[in-house]
């Protein structure tokens, strides 16, 4: 989790943590939990282990998805 909390760390901006309210360790975490969802969903289906990763690559996707992205201001 340390290795990937400063991997996260060094990959995202300041101000995405802050718009996020949001650490990398608590990102970590987070990711950490998905993936033992989804193995355990890929377990219970008998999934292959690309069936499984692809689980996860989306999974990965979409708690990534808003970095960056600046939220628009309603006029």
């Amino acid at each position: 989790d340390d290795q990937l909390a400063a991997a996260i760390g060094a990959a995202m901006s300041e101000n995405d943590r802050r718009r996020l309210g949001v650490t990398p360790e608590e990102i970590a975490g987070a990711l950490h939990t998905v993936a033992q969802g989804a193995k355990y969903l890929s377990n219970a289906r008998a999934e292959s282990r690309e069936e499984f990763v692809a689980r996860l690559t989306a999974a990965v996707r979409v708690v990534f998805a808003g970095f960056g992205v600046r939220a628009k201001r309603a006029p």
